[in-house]
């Protein structure tokens, strides 16, 4: 049957296959979690945070009076690891559901339902633990989870500042 083509330039175990596709699962609920965490916190919170001290509160205030660039860095993220965790979760589980289904069915169905098989299976592991579960985190505690994303949210916003600058100026021009 035939590969993926990531994984046959790539070629990994199963444990490697299955610790990135974690890493692509926590690095995508991290985009999740700083996209509604900075929707989310309450100005007068974060004041409050600030006032005791949080220099981060700070940093969390100041991108929500402009959180373009933040929001569009968050965009970049989550939709660049959805679909590498799309092809990493094809290229991995494919050909172990079709290894499974290949003494039940014949090869072309296998290879047809494993396919379907891996896509759910990705397709409900990105929305359960990279959406639903780290928004409804972010939205039950979203001032300290915004302090704890900010630093790493900004610098980011500096390595993909030249992305960001290009979708801007791409949107502003299609709003036009």
């Amino acid at each position: 049957y035939p590969r993926a083509p990531f994984s046959e330039s790539f070629p990994m175990s199963v444990t490697q296959s299955l610790l990135l596709l974690a890493a692509i699962i926590l690095a995508s609920a991290f985009f999740s979690i700083a996209e509604i965490a900075l929707a989310a916190s309450r100005p007068l919170k974060l004041r409050q945070m600030a006032d005791d001290g949080s220099h981060n509160a700070l940093r969390v205030l100041d991108a929500q009076k402009q959180p373009g660039h933040y929001l569009t860095v968050v965009q970049i993220g989550m939709n660049a690891l959805a679909i590498l965790g799309g092809i990493v979760g094809q290229g991995f589980l494919t050909p172990v559901f079709t290894d499974l289904l290949a003494a039940h069915l014949p090869a072309g169905q296998a290879l047809t339902a494993g396919f379907i098989l891996s896509f759910v299976l990705t397709t409900s592991l990105f929305i359960v633990f990279t959406d639903l579960i780290p928004k409804q985190v972010a939205m039950a505690v979203p001032e300290p989870l915004a302090s704890w994303v900010i630093g790493p949210m900004q610098v980011l916003n500096l390595l993909f500042r030249p992305l960001v600058l290009f979708y801007a100026w791409v949107v502003s021009g299609l709003i036009k």
